[in-house]
């Protein structure tokens, strides 16, 4: 798992300072973001002309991000996989109607999300709390802290018992950086429909992980 991996994990334990941090994020990525943009481009009227090279190109381009998504809204590694074939299969089919200067990034993740939510709600039970753990895949380190542990179980708690669509607005912003535009690009909705999302979604977290450090023991306390 990459560092920029670990340091989304770690943002996103503590919901109440995550506002800024994606705006930053965003700012130093532009240039980056345009010339992958531009990538994705080519490969589209290439791929829309039949080259199936640059279609397998475009696949490993965005793979991980994709399921990266759908492993955070599923929390488990074969559903995830599952719906990263159903993904790329539908890109597949629908790669000769794609704009080419179009955001396929914005339309997999919008595809990723509509099959995960549909997966949720046919699904409709709960993954054991401790497989949400290390939802990414990582390995807990030795030195990690039993309290920054239990801070993560509280705020993955809080985020799975959210409802599909707040949990994927909350993910795409907290976990992968999104703009509000982009994620309402991704998921077919008004800015304003992803505002009211992310509020109700960061205020259920912040009120789930408030009321953990309430109940906390303070040093010195007797249980």
């Amino acid at each position: 798992m990459s560092a920029d991996d670990e340091k989304r994990e770690s943002d996103a334990e503590q919901p109440s300072g995550t506002a800024s941090e994606p705006e930053g994020q965003e700012a130093g990525q532009g240039v980056s973001e345009s010339v992958s943009l531009a990538a994705d481009a080519a490969l589209i009227s290439r791929a829309r002309a039949g080259d199936s090279e640059a279609f397998d190109a475009l696949m490993r381009q965005h793979m991980d991000r994709v399921y990266g998504l759908a492993h955070r809204m599923l929390r488990d590694r074969e559903e995830a996989l599952d719906v990263v074939q159903e993904v790329f299969i539908k890109l597949h089919g629908a790669i000769g109607s794609l704009r080419a200067e179009g955001q396929v990034g914005a339309w997999l993740y919008r595809v990723c999300t509509n099959h995960c939510i549909d997966r949720s709600r046919r699904r409709r039970e709960t993954v054991p709390l401790e497989e949400n753990l290390h939802a990414d895949g990582s390995e807990s380190r030795p030195e990690e802290s039993l309290e920054r542990r239990e801070l993560q179980r509280v705020v993955l708690a809080a985020v799975d018992a959210l409802p599909p669509r707040q949990r994927a607005v909350f993910l795409l912003r907290h976990y992968e950086y999104l703009s509000l535009e982009e994620i309402g690009q991704s998921l077919g909705c008004a800015t304003g429909t992803v505002k009211a999302h992310l509020s109700r979604a960061t205020g259920k977290v912040r009120k789930t992980l408030a009321e953990y450090l309430g109940r906390r023991p303070q040093g010195g306390d007797e249980a």
